[in-house]
């Protein structure tokens, strides 16, 4: 079902020409990286890997979102809100996701068969998931940790450790989204996946 996409740990020794060599990357190959959507550029990469061949897109949409390397390791209850407000919008009883987040979804939805569709559609769930119950518990740390019962406390503190790995997650599994929403567009077009190793993993187990 999937063999027409490729995986490739990102190092800072890649090459094009290599590439194109070992993957035989033709014009039936897109390669999808984590450049910021829209530009060549990455934002936490001392060396780039230059492709002036290939076709290639970029899939963080996570910098639209204002989750940068600034701000991914200083997030606080002061700022959450700020990066979660675009992304799940709540009209009257139902939610709207953000227009970029579900771009290629819509695009290609037509194309995708069943089990792709049930592939999204999880991760979406996933996705609407963790943003509600990140919102929930947020609101915990305008609290008093000792006025809290015992499972409010233990949110309360589990939230006050984790909450940048948790953030991290959420916009992980929206990247994760948006590239399978890619990839799923067309079996007869080939794509060559190249990122850090741990999202590589990450991403794998949506295939299974």
């Amino acid at each position: 079902m999937f063999n027409n996409i490729n995986f490739l740990e990102y190092n800072n020794n890649l090459i094009e020409k290599t590439l194109i060599t070992n993957y035989n990357i033709n014009d039936n190959t897109t390669i999808l990286l984590d450049y910021i959507s829209n530009t060549n550029i990455y934002v936490d990469k001392k060396s780039l890997l230059k492709i002036n061949y290939c076709n290639y897109m970029g899939t963080n949409i996570k910098y639209y979102f204002g989750y940068t390397n600034v701000i991914c390791n200083n997030i606080t209850k002061n700022n959450i809100n700020d990066l979660l407000c675009n992304i799940l919008f709540k009209c009257n009883d139902n939610y709207v996701w953000s227009d970029l987040i579900i771009k290629y979804y819509n695009t290609y939805f037509n194309s995708y068969n069943n089990k792709q569709i049930n592939i999204l559609n999880k991760l979406l769930d996933e996705i609407k998931t963790l943003y509600l119950k990140i919102q929930q518990d947020i609101l915990l740390l305008d609290k008093k940790k000792y006025d809290l019962d015992i499972v409010s406390k233990s949110i309360y503190e589990f939230m006050t450790d984790n909450l940048n790995n948790i953030i991290a997650l959420l916009f992980e599994k929206i990247e994760i989204f948006y590239i399978l929403s890619i990839c799923f567009s067309d079996l007869n077009h080939n794509y060559l996946l190249i990122y850090d190793k741990d999202f590589l993993d990450n991403l794998k187990c949506y295939f299974d």
